[in-house]
């Protein structure tokens, strides 16, 4: 009897143990989850700051391709897009993730033509 009782003893501290430790590695997951959402966010940010800085300071110039805003700004957060025959038309936003708090940082629109900027709202 004794021997059938540290047999099961043995088994829900086993068991224990390995719930433990996946529990640990659950937690380490969603930590380095958070901190790369918390990253992002922060280069979220510092993409904004920068366009909203560089258009009020008239370094982005109409013409300005696609390809060098994203290299530049990051990708947009979010986007709209419309083609018709040989000509494409897109809006990109630019957010500040927590515009709610500051009523000055509304999003950025960046409004093209055959992916080059035309226009420009902040």
């Amino acid at each position: 009897m004794n021997r059938r009782k540290r047999f099961f003893s043995s088994l829900v501290f086993g068991l224990g143990l390995i719930f433990l430790l996946q529990g640990c590695a659950m937690m380490e997951a969603n930590r380095k989850k958070q901190a790369e959402k918390m990253e992002k966010l922060e280069q979220q940010k510092k993409n904004y700051l920068v366009l909203k800085k560089d258009l009020e300071e008239k370094k982005v110039k109409i013409g300005t391709t696609q390809q060098e805003i994203t290299e530049r700004y990051g990708a947009p957060e979010d986007t709209f897009g419309t083609s018709s025959g040989d000509s494409n038309f897109a809006l990109w936003f630019y957010e500040y993730p927590d515009a709610s708090k500051d009523e000055s940082n509304r999003p950025v629109r960046l409004y093209f033509n055959d992916k080059k900027l035309s226009y420009w709202t902040n």
